[in-house]
């Protein structure tokens, strides 16, 4: 964690700085997205995703590493930090090249990580594989040009919530050849239903709540950071309701997204919320 957090305190004399923060949010989006049994199931039974990517990673059981982790075994703690890295590049959507540039580990090793992990959510490859499909079908001549200055053509994919992604073409890797950005393509709608829709709800409805209480002059939504809340809050007015109150309302989500967009969100979405003096100190 970087120490420039420590620069960051409350602007009540003897107020606390919050941090509630989303679990796994873009992981469920993706599973919400894609309807991926395999990966719904994982995530209502509670698994770690990380010590599951882990073994894809390793080729070593889930429950082996789960469970050597969980004792504490330096090994396996290894496995599960290590597996993180090429975990979010996936969700980031990229490739075993990116993947392997970004961690250090072989090209081959990532290949076999990404081979895995769609085997078992092949769901996700599925939706994947729709999205892509969807901005090349809507390709059509644009103004822009590449850096080599080739004509680039844009398509466009419509999210679950209405949204229009739109996307350029690279340079390919022979001259004149243009494409899409697989990365983009897989990572753009997911990033967007997660705190794109999702987040931006939830504040709306939680800077309602503050003010429906009362609390305003002493409750300040500061702001957001991917998945998570930053507020100030005054102990004038007790710091442990409120972070009851934006816990409950981070985790009624399902229910705003259904009223607001009509979208069903059959998985739970948990939240965490923290506070301390300064923002690094949010526990």
């Amino acid at each position: 964690m970087s120490d420039i957090k420590t620069c960051f305190t409350s602007r009540f004399e003897n107020g606390v700085l919050m941090e509630a923060d989303f679990s796994q949010l873009e992981v469920v989006g993706l599973a919400i997205l894609s309807q991926c049994p395999n990966l719904k199931e994982d995530i209502l039974n509670g698994v770690d995703m990380h010590c599951r990517n882990a073994e894809f990673l390793f080729g070593i059981e889930y429950d082996i590493i789960k469970a050597g982790h969980d004792r504490g075994e330096a090994r396996y703690s290894k496995m599960r930090q290590d597996a993180k890295g090429p975990g979010f590049l996936l969700n980031y959507g990229g490739g075993a090249a990116l993947m392997a540039k970004n961690t250090g580990l072989p090209q081959s090793q990532c290949q076999r990580f990404i081979d895995n992990f769609y085997i078992r959510y092949y769901g996700v490859k599925e939706y994947q594989d729709a999205v892509m499909e969807e901005v090349k079908s809507n390709r059509k001549p644009s103004r822009r040009k590449t850096e080599k200055g080739y004509p680039a053509c844009s398509g466009y994919q419509t999210s679950i919530t209405g949204r229009r992604y739109v996307f350029y073409e690279f340079d390919g890797h022979r001259p004149g050849e243009t494409s899409f950005s697989p990365t983009q393509m897989k990572n753009y709608s997911v990033q967007g239903f997660a705190t794109g829709d999702i987040v931006p709800e939830v504040l709306g409805r939680l800077f309602r709540k503050v003010y429906e209480i009362g609390a305003q002059d002493n409750v300040k939504l500061i702001g957001t950071v991917h998945d998570s809340i930053v507020l100030d809050v005054s102990t004038e007015f007790q710091h442990k309701i409120v972070a009851e109150m934006v816990q409950s309302i981070m985790e009624s989500a399902p229910k705003w997204m259904k009223e607001r967009f009509g979208i069903e969100i059959d998985l739970p979405l948990k939240a965490e919320v923290g506070y301390g003096k300064t923002w690094a100190e949010c526990k």
